[in-house]
């Protein structure tokens, strides 16, 4: 498999990724397992669509009124004693991430699964102010020790089986530690892993599902990114109705799993920095969508 983040063609990353048959197959399981155990949750809400419904009109009025929204965060924010940092693209908010870091004397930060960050590159950019960031959402780690990139937007991971990741975790934080395929084992290396990080690095970084600009914020410091090349596609973005709901959800991983392609592979093809992203922003075509329950 090529280099992270090789600048090549879509089509010839996808024709590659789709010859390697333990790729489809490790994704294929993975894949089939979510989308079972994703059915079995929806079966136990009888109102389940009321309440897609519902947060899908939360969603569409937040987006409307974003920058009031933001406002109020602030001052909410500020009422609890935090520090709200304004950054005016990604390269001034990885400049500020990295400022705070330095001020708490921190060589190294404790990174919270986060996908604004991955759009923005931190962990490269720390990575060039002399600071490491330290992965600790078990498949992001799995990736940062691999030198790979994620593959899907809730399961970065989902590319690699047990076997896999045990010997990857046997060559890295196992330190030459016999593992076993048991996802309890392999939990438990990282668990010891990340303990002593937990208990050691000052400083943590942390995206947000939700931001609530009403009620307490966090003592904490706060980076609201706003790249004004993304806003203004996105506000054209917002102005096509066929559009709409894939700016709104290109978050979700619904679906990514009712990709044809990306049932067999995911996004791992995209490249890094692109599998979130890519296929809503950039209008890449990833194959003939199942029938199914829209992606809200």
């Amino acid at each position: 498999m090529s280099a992270p983040g090789a600048a090549r063609p879509f089509p010839e990353a996808a024709r590659e990724a789709l010859r390697d048959s333990q790729l489809r197959r490790n994704v294929g399981k993975a894949t089939t397992t979510i989308r079972a155990k994703r059915a079995a949750a929806v079966a136990e809400l009888p109102d389940w669509e009321a309440l897609r419904a519902a947060g899908s009109a939360i969603k569409a009025r937040t987006m409307a009124t974003l920058p009031e929204q933001l406002e109020r965060l602030e001052a909410s924010v500020a009422r609890a004693g935090g520090t709200v940092h304004w950054a005016r693209d990604g390269a001034e908010a990885n400049a500020i991430v990295a400022g705070i870091a330095k001020a708490n004397g921190a060589d190294e930060v404790i990174k919270v699964k986060s996908l604004a960050t991955d759009e923005i590159d931190l962990n490269d950019a720390l990575e060039r102010e002399g600071i490491h960031a330290i992965e600790t959402d078990l498949a992001e780690l799995i990736n940062q020790l691999a030198g790979d990139w994620s593959s899907h937007i809730l399961v970065p991971a989902i590319h690699r089986n047990r076997a896999e990741i045990r010997r990857l975790f046997e060559r890295t934080i196992a330190q030459g530690r016999e593992l076993s395929d048991e996802p309890e084992a392999l939990t438990e290396a990282a668990r010891v892993h990340l303990r002593e990080k937990f208990l050691s690095v000052p400083v943590a970084v942390s995206g947000a599902n939700f931001g609530v600009a009403e009620g307490a914020g966090p003592h904490a410091d706060v980076v609201e990114a706003a790249d004004e090349r993304l806003r203004r596609s996105e506000q054209r973005q917002a102005a096509d109705d066929e559009r709409r709901s894939g700016l709104r959800d290109r978050r979700a991983g619904l679906c990514t799993d009712r990709i044809e392609l990306a049932v067999d592979v995911q996004a791992h093809a995209l490249g890094r920095g692109l599998a979130t992203v890519a296929p809503v922003r950039q209008g890449i075509p990833i194959g003939r969508r199942e029938s199914g329950p829209p992606c809200a």
